[in-house]
């Protein structure tokens, strides 16, 4: 459902958000049965991270791209987007004209994530204190002229220098209380600089494209979706 705090569709932002179905692999039976699988979205303090490697980095830049249209029709008037694809010069993002609202990109990725920094400084030190500790929490009377912020980065760490890097490990670290928020697509074909690791991203959470995992007893495997 679309989350509108004007007009109150919902009454709280939506919590999850969808990336595929878990299908059914038991005999007979095997795809007729299917359930949603979703990832924490807002209010969960959570750094999305979806590894791939090889042939399958197609598919992850492919959810990673239906999981930023999903934000964006949730949402559509209460996000600002910022894009990372330095390796391919935003080729990564096609859909970027169609979103309503999108940082202009610098062509330094550092440079476009301290903008980002900054208001997240700017939330804590106006909107956030013990009775609202954190963005969605605050009342949306007060805060209607701000909006959640997502920071979708394709190809990581293909062309992400270490000031980059740093910078969005610190976005995704402090972000999420003042409703920004962080979803990467990490091509594991590619080394992360020395002395940086991905540990760094302190409350990550890993979606492996190349892992078919069936969860038993109900034998369910994940299905994640394509592209839109």
């Amino acid at each position: 459902p679309v989350w509108d705090a004007e007009s109150g569709t919902s009454d709280a932002p939506p919590s999850l958000i969808r990336i595929g179905d878990y299908v059914e692999t038991r005999g007979s039976r095997a795809g007729q049965y299917r359930v949603p699988a979703f990832l924490p979205f807002l209010g969960q303090n959570r750094t999305i991270i979806i590894q791939s490697q090889g042939a399958q980095n197609g598919a992850g830049l492919a959810l990673l791209q239906s999981i930023l249209i999903r934000s964006a029709l949730m949402l559509p008037h209460q996000a600002t987007y910022t894009l990372l694809d330095p390796a391919g010069n935003g080729a990564a993002f096609p859909m970027r004209r169609h979103l309503a609202s999108v940082r202009e990109n610098s062509g330094d990725v550092r440079r476009d994530l301290e903008r980002v920094i900054q208001d997240i400084q700017r939330i804590n030190e106006f909107y956030l204190d013990a009775s609202s500790p954190s963005f969605e929490l605050v009342d949306a009377k007060l805060r209607i002229n701000e909006r959640f912020q997502f920071v979708f980065a394709a190809d990581f760490p293909n062309k992400y220098d270490r000031r980059a890097i740093e910078a969005l490990q610190s976005v995704a670290n402090t972000g999420p209380r003042t409703g920004t928020y962080v979803f990467i697509h990490q091509n594991k074909d590619v080394e992360m600089p020395r002395d940086l690791n991905m540990q760094e991203f302190r409350n990550a959470l890993y979606v492996d494209v190349g892992t078919s995992v069936v969860y038993s007893p109900c034998r369910l495997k994940l299905e994640l979706d394509g592209a839109p």
